[in-house]
């Protein structure tokens, strides 16, 4: 969910108090500006196999039901990032909310309020419902909203891909913003392993799912975390709670 939009916050607070003078808030724009515009992509996309048996036809579909339903179709929750920048950690946190008929939020949350919040509607682009000094629109639509459909959106249709060198099963999406998303289950479609954004075969973000958890209200087992690479930074991305809406209940039924 958002990463570097957690990176500018644990950096702002770093930067002095609140912004009392203009300079920090140039300053720390710089910085960001930097990182944005210098983010390095990580190593080539593992190759990927065609599917051979019916077995793994099986399992893929497996794998794209469990997809379907990892997460509740309403909840909000609370989410705390250790942010590593060239060997400089910062912590921020960020409230997650899903709702049906409108799509998830993200915003990221520092000591003065929100900095930045994030929409991406059901079928739809992304769009900053709040933008600040301190963060660029431009950043919020792309960066944020990548990482937010990587990790909590699971796509409504995912195709079968093949299967990775140990067996691991691949599923494909294509993401809302260009690029595929690919989506790395078990052999036996059970669990799913880790996700990354691709563009020009090459991988420009991605994250290892965690610390498996189920979550009151939510019959699925769905990760508690994430361990997040991006050429730029890396994360650590923890779920600190989860309220499922009486609505998600209903339809779980519970």
């Amino acid at each position: 969910m958002a990463r570097l939009l957690e990176f500018l916050w644990g950096f702002f607070l770093r930067l002095a108090t609140p912004l009392k003078t203009s300079r920090n808030a140039m300053v720390l724009t710089a910085l960001l500006g930097g990182l944005f515009c210098g983010c390095s992509s990580l190593p080539e996309a593992p190759a990927v196999a065609p599917l051979k048996t019916g077995a793994e036809r099986l399992a893929a579909e497996a794998a794209a039901r469990r997809m379907s339903s990892m997460y509740p179709p309403a909840y909000r929750a609370v989410q705390r990032a250790i942010i590593d920048v060239k060997g400089r950690e910062f912590t921020c946190d960020a409230v997650l909310r899903a709702v049906p008929g409108e799509g998830h939020r993200l915003a990221l949350v520092s000591r003065l309020g929100v900095v930045t919040e994030v929409r991406l509607p059901e079928n739809g682009r992304a769009e900053a419902m709040k933008v600040t000094p301190l963060f660029r629109r431009e950043w919020a639509e792309a960066y944020v909203a990548r990482d937010l459909e990587a990790l909590f959106v699971p796509p409504s249709t995912l195709t079968p891909a093949g299967t990775l060198s140990d067996g691991s099963l691949v599923l494909v999406a294509r993401a809302a913003a260009g690029g595929d998303v690919r989506y790395v289950f078990s052999a036996d479609g059970g669990t799913w392993k880790s996700v990354e954004a691709v563009r020009d075969g090459k991988a420009v973000f991605r994250a290892k799912a965690l610390g498996w958890r189920r979550f009151e209200g939510h019959s699925s087992a769905m990760p508690g975390g994430f361990e997040v690479e991006a050429g730029a930074y890396r994360m650590n991305l923890r779920t600190v709670t989860l309220s499922v809406t009486p609505m998600a209940r209903k339809e779980d039924g519970r």
